[in-house]
């Protein structure tokens, strides 16, 4: 992109007022220098264009400033009689009027043309910096593009992105091979192909409960493009962009298959204990660490539960008497 060039235009008053009395004294003395040829005629012919330059340079102001040294100088040193302050002809006075209404119209141009050029200026800033700020933008915003894409694109774990209407617009390598798919076939497909068909009217629910609610975690069966079942784990956040919902799910099949073969195991060996312990004949209890019994067979419930004192006959306790 091409740069802004923006001139330098002065602000303070001192240097524009400062230039203005420099471009009289330059002219003044440039007039010196060719009086030998021109003499007292013309008395305002070189300042002018000095006049021009300071109400360019400074605008109206020193224009104006410039005009009224070079008419005092002008009349002083080039209308006859010389070096003194006089009346004037009535032609020097039409000449010095015609000097002075150029000279002024000429710094109210030059005046306004400074005025646009140091609006133009303002402009040109602010545009830079406006310039400035959307690259530097663009720029943070392209590196955290990187930064998320090559998170996303390096997660372990499977990452999925859907719209409103639970269909896939992105995935990662992670869930392509968790759903044992290309990722073109992914973003062909919704949430809802992912399902056992006869669970899909459910899935539907509980997408639409998801987008209201705005979060979700749990463990959801899911059906690989293979047909195999699976176990994951997911978490879910809903609207983390404007209509985009993303999904992190973790396989947990191995572990969901330990812990159920672990429970069907606890309860086969529960089972064969209660089975098994009043086929024996002598008394049998069990505890557990703390010393709380567990299981009892009848043998030892005979023995733990405590036995009713006998009533003792009256004649025996008056025989003991």
């Amino acid at each position: 992109m091409e740069k802004l060039v923006v001139p330098r235009v002065p602000q303070t008053w001192l240097a524009r007022y400062s230039f203005a009395l420099a471009a009289t004294v330059v002219a003044l003395t440039v007039r010196a220098f060719f009086s030998p040829l021109l003499g007292n005629g013309a008395p305002y012919i070189l300042l002018l264009p000095f006049v021009t330059l300071s109400a360019w340079y400074g605008g109206f102001g020193p224009g104006i400033f410039a005009t009224c040294l070079g008419a005092v100088a002008g009349v002083f040193l080039y209308v006859d009689p010389t070096g003194q302050l006089k009346s004037i002809t009535p032609r020097d006075g039409v000449l010095l009027f015609l000097f002075i209404f150029g000279c002024g119209v000429t710094s109210w141009i030059c005046g306004a043309l400074r005025r646009a050029h140091l609006h133009e200026q303002e402009l040109a800033t602010a545009r830079k910096a406006a310039l400035d700020e959307a690259q530097v933008a663009a720029k943070a915003l392209k590196e955290s593009e990187i930064q998320f894409r090559s998170l996303f694109e390096s997660a372990l774990d499977a990452v999925l992105i859907a719209n409103d209407n639970g269909e896939y617009v992105d995935a990662n390598p992670a869930a392509c091979h968790l759903l044992g798919c290309e990722k073109s076939e992914v973003l062909s497909k919704a949430v809802f192909d992912f399902v056992r068909p006869e669970k899909r009217p459910a899935a539907e629910a509980a997408w639409k409960s998801f987008t209201q609610q705005g979060e979700q975690r749990g463990v959801i069966e899911l059906c690989r493009a293979d047909g195999k079942l699976i176990e994951a784990e997911f978490s879910a956040k809903a609207h983390f962009l404007p209509g985009r919902h993303l999904s992190v799910l973790r396989d947990i099949t191995d572990r969901w298959n330990a812990e159920v073969e672990r429970a069907r195991l606890l309860e086969q060996e529960t089972r064969a204990r209660r089975e098994a312990v009043p086929t024996l004949t002598t008394a049998v209890d069990a505890f557990n660490l703390l010393n709380h019994p567990q299981f009892a067979n009848p043998q030892a419930q005979r023995r733990l539960v405590p036995r009713p004192t006998p009533a003792i006959p009256s004649s025996r306790r008056n025989w003991k008497k």
